[in-house]
């Protein structure tokens, strides 16, 4: 036994729709064009629809198309939600297995994947979950690098993260 869902009503809905619209504005042309076709030239549109369909009839049709081509707009948008959805996820799935053949670690690729700051991360994990940075400082030692990654600028030199690398491993970070 077939029981139908909501979906299966909309989706039968938007399949049946163009066709019902397509056969009321047929009859409907059909009954202006056989009922009136003389009192056009002799009367004003205005008249001609009072006349042919009646005031209610005519208000009833516009609020039918109106509300017709909101439901197509909803179910357009919704459908496309969906799509942009669906495509947001496969790209995860994507870079999620993209990370785990190059770390082979479920904990680093998590915390990639979370845009997750930690003690010890490379400057290519740091890259691949935050970005290239903004602008960089580098300074170079006889024993080490040190490096500051700026993200987020606000003004001048002012920047709402900067995460501090020495000898290619994140060491700290600061939020302002």
């Amino acid at each position: 036994m077939f029981i139908a869902t909501d979906s299966d009503v909309i989706k039968l809905i938007v399949k049946l729709l163009p066709l019902i619209i397509i056969v009321g504005v047929i009859s409907l042309v059909w009954s202006l064009m056989s009922s009136a076709w003389e009192r056009i030239s002799q009367t004003s549109v205005l008249q001609f629809i009072s006349q042919t369909l009646g005031w209610t009839n005519f208000l009833v049709l516009i609020v039918a198309v109106i509300v017709v081509g909101y439901i197509l707009k909803f179910i357009i948008k919704s459908k496309k939600r969906k799509q942009e959805q669906e495509e947001r996820r496969r790209l995860s799935e994507e870079r999620h297995k993209f990370y785990l053949d190059m770390y082979d670690d479920d904990e680093v690729v998590d915390r990639i994947m979370d845009k997750e700051l930690w003690v010890g991360e490379t400057t290519e994990q740091l890259e691949f979950s935050l970005g290239y940075p903004e602008e960089t400082e580098k300074k170079v030692l006889k024993t080490k690098t040190k490096e500051t990654w700026k993200y987020d600028h606000k003004s001048g030199n002012r920047y709402g993260t900067r995460v501090y690398v020495e000898n290619g491993e994140v060491v700290g970070w600061e939020y302002k």
